[in-house]
Formats: C-alpha cells, structure tokens, sequence
C-alpha cells in the first residue's frame, strides 16, 4: 500500500502543475496535510516548483520507491 508521501509525489508527476486543492483530492488528504507533506519532501529534496504560492510540479521525472511494497 502506497504512503501518503508516495501518493503525493505520483500526483506531482502529471504533465502539468497542480493546485494545493487539486493535489490534495488526488492524495485524499486534507490541504494543510497535503501542504505539510509537501514541505517535508521540499526538505528532504525533492525537486518541487512552485508558480506563485497556488501550484505545484516536479522539475524532474521521479519514479518514487515505496519501501511499504
């Protein structure tokens, strides 16, 4: 079963940006979980663009490993 985390890097990689609402139906998480999990992967490095303070992408193609699997 695929993490929170997972879920949320796997919406991050659609050929477009995303919105914090749009992110956080695709993840089934409220938006302030969604935003938290967002800083954490920020912190740990993953390559997130933000477009103003509403939209979200990954710069890079990333194919997560989910050690739960």
């Amino acid at each position: 079963m695929a993490t929170d985390r997972t879920r949320l890097v796997e919406a991050l990689r659609a050929e477009r940006s995303l919105s914090l609402g749009e992110l956080s139906r695709a993840v089934q998480l409220d938006e302030t979980t969604t935003s938290a999990l967002l800083s954490q992967l920020e912190e740990d490095g993953l390559p997130i663009q933000e477009e103003g303070d509403t939209r979200y992408a990954l710069l890079d193609n990333i194919i997560p490993i989910d050690v739960g699997d």
